[in-house]
């Protein structure tokens, strides 16, 4: 027979979740709270992937929006950032979000480990560092092609990068080379009509936000969001395109 939970028990297991409710309610304040835990948790993820779908649908066919409709995507993409900030892994991501969202469209300086920890963007340096090894001449910079940043052995460049460029600019000192480095992206997200002409298909880009449901059900446990949306902000004036950089130094033989 169970034995019945004492009250001074009872404090210690529901304290701390009243606390807890209270807190995300302070950080997620007013009509960002449901659809925080919805992104959190995957309850009523059916339900926030129909508004989602909505919100698309009128995107793609130049349908008016609501004013819930416009002040749900404010919601939803605050909620985004703010979230990313809570994990701890998605920094960048974080802070990219929250200037887009901001609408300065100043330049925007971020940590350079989401490049130079990043390995598509360090064989593009390797490949640079390689040419100026082999200059009999140097020149006074060394640019990349522009190519697709993000890169799974960074968790951050994969939700925060998109097509972007390094440049390279060495000086020698003595029998070294000191090159300062530059990687920057710009932080325009792709329109529904760009994605169309490009993959024929307007949802082309569209991509898991995952939750904690998806411990149980996996990939469909979590709630996608089209690329398209996210540049869509910029159209109903509630975002603004950026370029976000980095510079750090590094010497070589």
């Amino acid at each position: 027979m169970f034995r019945p939970i004492r009250k001074k028990a009872l404090r210690y297991i529901v304290l701390p979740n009243v606390c807890l409710f209270i807190g995300l309610a302070i950080y997620f304040p007013g009509s960002e709270l449901p659809i925080a835990l919805t992104l959190a948790t995957g309850i009523q993820r059916g339900s926030l992937q129909t508004k989602i779908d909505a919100c698309e649908d009128k995107a793609i066919t130049g349908n008016t929006l609501t004013d819930d409709e416009t002040e749900f995507l404010s919601d939803l993409y605050t909620c985004l950032y703010k979230g990313a900030r809570l994990t701890f892994i998605l920094p960048e991501v974080s802070k990219m979000m929250e200037h887009y969202l901001a609408q300065s469209g100043e330049p925007l300086t971020i940590d350079a480990s989401i490049f130079n920890t990043n390995d598509k963007v360090t064989e593009k340096m390797e490949a640079i560092k390689a040419e100026i090894r082999a200059s009999t001449q140097l020149r006074s910079i060394y640019r990349s092609e522009e190519f697709y940043m993000p890169d799974f052995s960074n968790i951050d460049s994969v939700f925060g990068l998109y097509y972007g460029h390094i440049t390279a600019k060495p000086i020698r000192r003595g029998d070294t080379i000191q090159i300062q480095w530059r990687a920057e992206v710009p932080w325009e997200w792709p329109s529904y009509a760009s994605l169309a002409e490009k993959h024929g298909d307007p949802h082309a880009e569209s991509f898991p936000i995952p939750n904690a449901s998806c411990l149980l059900l996996g990939i469909n446990g979590a709630i996608t969001i089209d690329n398209g949306l996210g540049e869509y902000l910029t159209q109903l004036g509630l975002a603004k395109s950026f370029i976000a950089y980095a510079e750090w130094v590094e010497v070589i033989d």
